[in-house]
């Protein structure tokens, strides 16, 4: 018996240190024009994204992590990004990709910069330090989220909701 568990044990870290080292190869910037595509087809805006890389969240498991992110204006003539961030970290479900659908476990964005509107030609936008998103949904042209929790101004804002029609 005691064998086998040390066995068990031993391929147990032999299987961690394969995923990560595949993690740590793994080359995700390969794949940013796919994912800014079916962003985009999601959100109905332009979205741009530096670079992507893989990284492993514990207890989350695998995430993807994009640099200096941006979603825009449908209006091509307004240069201003809709929101942009530093960094974006997604933790993405498996399974339901499989189906074709995305989940995220958890999105957590730092810093995130909003435009809320325009005054005498010029953007006005709220910043904030850090935002936090579970179990959020993206379909076509809306945008589900279980919870939400935005720190700003030395507070805390939390909730939950449903933005539709994103485009309008």
């Amino acid at each position: 018996m005691k064998k086998i568990l040390v066995i068990a044990a031993g391929l147990l870290v032999v299987g961690m240190v394969g995923v990560a080292i595949v993690v740590a190869t793994f080359d995700a910037d390969r794949y940013r024009p796919l994912v800014v595509s079916r962003l985009e087809q999601a959100l109905r805006r332009p979205v741009r994204l530096g670079h992507l890389r893989l990284r492993l969240r514990w207890p989350m498991g695998l995430a993807v992590e994009a640099q200096r992110a941006a979603i825009g204006d449908v209006d091509p003539a307004v240069t201003e990004p809709l929101c942009e961030a530093e960094t974006v970290s997604a933790a993405i479900r498996l399974l339901p990709l499989l189906q074709k659908r995305v989940e995220i476990s958890s999105l957590i964005v730092r810093p995130l910069r909003v435009r809320i509107g325009v005054e005498q030609g010029r953007a006005v936008t709220v910043s904030a330090s850090e935002a936090r998103v579970s179990d959020l949904l993206i379909g076509e042209g809306r945008v589900e989220g279980g919870r939400f929790s935005i720190a700003v101004a030395g507070g805390t804002v939390q909730g939950s909701g449903r933005v539709e029609q994103l485009a309008t």
